[in-house]
């Protein structure tokens, strides 16, 4: 969302996180907590160090009680950079899977596909299949650059960011392994910028 006013001028406005927990047994999502943080103090904060701020938001039950975790108490962390309208509008992420195979002698790896399967990577959709990352990439077109390379990203629940499921187009995957599961993949991304429809 983008407020075309000084956030100081915003006093009342905050950044609210709520952090859930997957049941992984039934249906839902459990509360874990909620945390509160004004963006005037965050813009604050952000013009002072004239770039990003990381953030340790506390977390809080909804009857207002500090969620225990540790000495320190449960929190959540975020990182925020405060940037103009137009480079919102002219940055754009590139997103990949990434797919491995279970190999009951040697494991996780890409090398144990089958041959049947669709391929070591695919779009965001996972509908373009390809064993080399070249050919699923974006070529850049003029005005666009490379801002942030390719980085993991997804689920930041499970290990290195891995979601399981039981072959390449189930319709759900899941934060953790099981006995059934025989692939996992990773969403990998880029961010690109055109530097063209930025202004200083």
């Amino acid at each position: 969302m983008f407020i075309p006013l000084p956030l100081s001028q915003i006093p009342s406005l905050s950044l609210i996180v709520s952090v859930m927990d997957k049941d992984l047994i039934g249906n839902g999502e459990s509360h874990l907590g909620d945390g509160r943080e004004r963006l005037k103090d965050l813009e604050k904060e952000c013009l002072e160090r004239g770039g990003a701020v990381t953030r340790r938001i506390p977390l809080f039950t909804r009857k207002g009680e500090a969620v225990e975790g540790g000495a320190a108490g449960c929190f959540v962390e975020v990182e925020l950079e405060l940037g103009g309208a137009d480079k919102a509008r002219a940055t754009e992420e590139h997103k990949l899977y990434e797919y491995e195979r279970w190999d009951p002698l040697n494991g996780w790896s890409s090398e144990h596909l089958l041959p049947t399967d669709p391929g070591r990577w695919s779009t965001h959709d996972s509908q373009n299949f390809s064993q080399d990352l070249e050919n699923l990439i974006l070529p850049l077109t003029p005005g666009w650059a490379v801002e942030t390379e390719w980085e993991i990203t997804g689920r930041q629940g499970s290990p290195m960011a891995w979601e399981f499921a039981g072959g390449f187009r189930p319709s759900s995957w899941q934060d953790e392994e099981s006995a059934m599961c025989r692939v996992r993949r990773r969403m990998w991304r880029r961010i690109m910028v055109n530097n063209n429809k930025v202004r200083s």
